[in-house]
């Protein structure tokens, strides 16, 4: 009988709150997102206030991004030849990628080159068009 209650006080103590948590971190994870998003929106919206009123940022995106356990936003901002296409935690306020689409400014696209060889540029914005849009699919992909 004693096995019994113990069996029991083990079902009632670790296997059913279990159930509770699962429910509860779903819960928690969807209000994670939502929040994720707001905070996105309202950064975006920032970011078009102080941005140089000749450019536009477009192309929005927001993700909770579960392997980093942080918010990214994506954008983008163009402006006279130039589009700096931005991945951006929002935990840190930091660029985890970047992208700039030079058009065809070919003396640009090689003085740009120039600069991610010497190093003088973060590896993290020397990434090729392709580069870019697999690091991005990776990191939106839910």
């Amino acid at each position: 009988m004693r096995n019994y209650r113990v069996m029991w006080t083990l079902v009632a103590v670790v296997l059913v709150p279990q159930g509770c948590v699962q429910k509860t971190t779903e819960s928690d994870f969807l209000r994670t997102k939502l929040l994720c998003a707001e905070k996105g929106r309202e950064f975006v919206e920032d970011a078009k206030q102080r941005m140089d009123p000749r450019g536009a940022i477009y192309d929005e995106r927001y993700t909770f991004n579960t392997k980093l356990n942080t918010c990214l936003v994506y954008h983008v901002f163009r402006a006279e030849g130039v589009a700096h296409h931005t991945i951006i935690d929002l935990s840190t306020n930091e660029h985890v990628y970047s992208f700039f689409d030079l058009f065809n400014d070919e003396t640009a696209k090689n003085n740009f080159k120039r600069e991610c060889e010497k190093g003088e540029n973060k590896p993290s914005e020397c990434l090729s068009r392709e580069e870019f849009a697999a690091k991005l699919d990776d990191l939106f992909k839910q």
